[in-house]
């Protein structure tokens, strides 16, 4: 778990993803575990890769806790990375590249997310992605002031 909001969840040989069990391929997916106090969704542009192998995959949607539409989870697709290849590999490092890029109050307003402070913003308000963390598996990629500051994840 990173910093207690995101992890990534990996399985060899398929998982269960939309209605499909995707035997033969790599499933990666991102997983919310929490989002911050008063914050209802998210809005999150991100890019899930495994290193030795070059599969990358990006993707922009909403997180929140929403079960309905599975919106706490999002995986990359069948044939990212097929379950045949990974001899080729000594290793495997997942990681996900995390920015995000609105968060929402729980009546649905934007907040700010560049102060400490919860404020509404503008909606012609331009939001700069902020600073950058490691959402890695391995911590070291990651700093505790990156993760104070709340504003975007790498």
């Amino acid at each position: 778990i990173f910093y207690e909001m995101w992890n990534l969840r990996v399985s060899p040989n398929g998982a269960l993803q939309q209605q499909e069990d995707n035997p033969g391929n790599v499933t990666l997916f991102l997983n919310l575990c929490c989002l911050p106090p008063k914050i209802s969704r998210i809005r999150v542009r991100f890019m899930l890769r495994e290193q030795e192998s070059n599969a990358t995959w990006k993707c922009c949607r909403d997180f929140s806790y929403n079960a309905a539409r599975n919106a706490s989870f999002c995986g990359w697709p069948a044939n990212t990375l097929r379950t045949a290849d990974l001899h080729r590999y000594r290793t495997l490092k997942f990681v996900a590249d995390i920015y995000i890029v609105n968060m929402y109050d729980d009546k649905g307003k934007q907040i700010d997310i560049h102060h400490d402070n919860l404020t509404e913003i503008k909606e012609d308000e331009q939001i700069d992605p902020g600073h950058r963390m490691s959402a890695s598996p391995e911590p070291s990629h990651a700093t505790a002031a990156a993760a104070a500051a709340g504003a975007v994840a790498t």
